[in-house]
């Protein structure tokens, strides 16, 4: 189980899978440039 924090708050919490598919994570820690680079995580 993995709980993931930005700023010190829990943005998301569950399964690698789950963390892995989650848009909050993403937005969080790669920003909006990756999804226009097309970088995956």
């Amino acid at each position: 189980h993995i709980h993931v924090l930005d700023s010190g708050e829990i943005i998301e919490d569950g399964s690698p899978a789950a963390i892995k598919a989650s848009e909050k994570v993403r937005h969080a820690y790669m920003g909006t440039q990756a999804e226009a680079k097309g970088v995956v995580l």
